[in-house]
C-alpha cells in the first residue's frame, strides 16, 4: 500500500507544476530578419601546392574554382623552383 501512496503524493507533486507551465504567457514572437550579404573585404591569400612537378612523363594540372556567385576573383599563380627563385605567371582575368 506504501507504493500506491507514494505514487499518489508524486503525482500531486507533479500536477501543479504542469498546470503553472502550461500558464506563462507565450514570448513575445518577432519576424525574421533576412539575411543580407556578408560585407565583402578581399585580402590576399595564398595555397600552397607542394610537390607539383613538370618532370617529363607527367601531366600537372591545377584547377581554381571560384565560388562566389557575385563578384571576380583574380588568381596570379607564382612557381617557386627548388632554389627559392620565384617566378609570377599572368594573373586569370
Amino acid at each position: 500500500m506504501s507504493s500506491c501512496r507514494l505514487l499518489i503524493a508524486i503525482s500531486l507533486l507533479l500536477v501543479p507544476r504542469c498546470l503553472l507551465t502550461a500558464q506563462t504567457p507565450m514570448r513575445k514572437q518577432y519576424p525574421p530578419v533576412p539575411l543580407r550579404p556578408a560585407k565583402w573585404t578581399p585580402a590576399p591569400q595564398e595555397l600552397y601546392a607542394p610537390y607539383w612537378t613538370l618532370e617529363p612523363g607527367w601531366t600537372t594540372e591545377l584547377e581554381m574554382r571560384n565560388n562566389l556567385a557575385r563578384r571576380d576573383l583574380q588568381i596570379t599563380p607564382v612557381l617557386r623552383t627548388p632554389d627559392g627563385v620565384e617566378v609570377s605567371l599572368d594573373p586569370s582575368p
